[in-house]
């Protein structure tokens, strides 16, 4: 005849917990049923014959203590085996009161698998009759209940009081971190405002320098035929680099290539298109095509407005 398979108990009212030693005990061969906290189990209880019982302690509605008292107290529970198994009563007093109770073992979570087997094998099948129980009488367990309660309420209190301070040390290294960020972000607004000022600084020398030093010189050239038209030409585009007519150009949204770009400039300076094919070096049929399509871009395609006065305006 093969042996009874053993039932478990499990109480507690973490869903991971109890599943994950749901899984483990039967995996190991024992029959096992569980409940969330001391009265469900209570219920379960009068229904089904276990041979060990493994509770949780901090549980809602009757927790570990109380159901281990409740059990203990009742002639058809008092000899089955009754097991801790805990996260948040760690204390060694904690586990003086538990055993006080009845209980054949306080163990604390996390606890290595094959260990906490071992000890529930050595519980369950070297369990002959229930455990002593010192705590005797109603008044003295309520007085040590209340203890434990007192005692695990304080830590609460003092692990809260640390991650209050934790959170102030966060906040406040937060704070810095925002001071000084702020501090960067005046020294990068200085900078560029000093790049800016040096950038108008370089600007006001080019101009200057083209209008001083080129122009002059230009003027002065004597020279007849295209080369004339040529020195025209760049002496325009001097004038044009100290009114920012490319800059202005390129900011708008005609998105005009560079090819497109010069031949703007020419007819901005009166240039024909038979001056722009000839100074480019293009046909003037591709000069025509490219004016239309400036014209296009700028929106004046159907349009009687002059090219060359438009391109002024800018």
């Amino acid at each position: 005849m093969e042996p009874k398979t053993k039932k478990i108990l499990i109480v507690d009212d973490t869903k991971e917990d109890l599943y994950l030693l749901e899984t483990v005990l039967e995996k190991s061969g024992y029959d096992v049923v569980s409940s969330r906290n001391g009265v469900e189990a209570i219920e379960m209880l009068k229904d089904n014959t276990v041979d060990m019982i493994v509770s949780d302690i901090l549980m809602p509605g009757m927790d570990g203590f109380q159901f281990c008292r409740e059990c203990k107290n009742d002639d058809s529970l008092k000899k089955i085996p009754f097991v801790f198994y805990t996260a948040t009563y760690t204390d060694k007093k904690d586990e003086e009161f538990a055993l006080g109770l009845g209980a054949e073992r306080f163990i604390t979570k996390p606890c290595e698998i094959n260990e906490l087997l071992k000890v529930l094998e050595v519980v369950i099948e070297g369990h002959k009759t229930a455990a002593p129980v010192a705590i005797n009488g109603e008044k003295i367990y309520l007085v040590k209940y209340n203890k434990r309660l007192i005692g695990k309420l304080e830590s609460k209190l003092l692990e809260l009081e640390k991650e209050i301070d934790k959170r102030k040390q966060a906040e406040k290294k937060l704070e810095e971190q925002k001071k000084a960020l702020e501090q960067k972000n005046i020294a990068l607004n200085e900078i560029l405002g000093q790049i800016e000022i040096e950038r108008k600084q370089i600007n006001d020398k080019v101009i200057a320098n083209a209008e001083n030093l080129l122009l002059p010189i230009i003027q002065k050239l004597r020279l007849t035929g295209e080369s004339r038209k040529y020195v025209q030409l760049l002496r325009e585009n001097i004038q044009e680099l100290t009114s920012s007519f490319g800059t202005k150009l390129t900011e708008k949204e005609a998105k005009l290539t560079s090819r497109e770009m010069e031949i703007c400039n020419m007819i901005k300076n009166g240039l024909s298109s038979k001056e722009i094919a000839s100074l480019s070096n293009i046909s003037r049929t591709t000069i025509e095509r490219h004016r239309a399509n400036i014209r296009k871009k700028f929106g004046i395609i159907n349009k009687d407005v002059n090219l060359s006065s438009f391109l002024k305006t800018l």
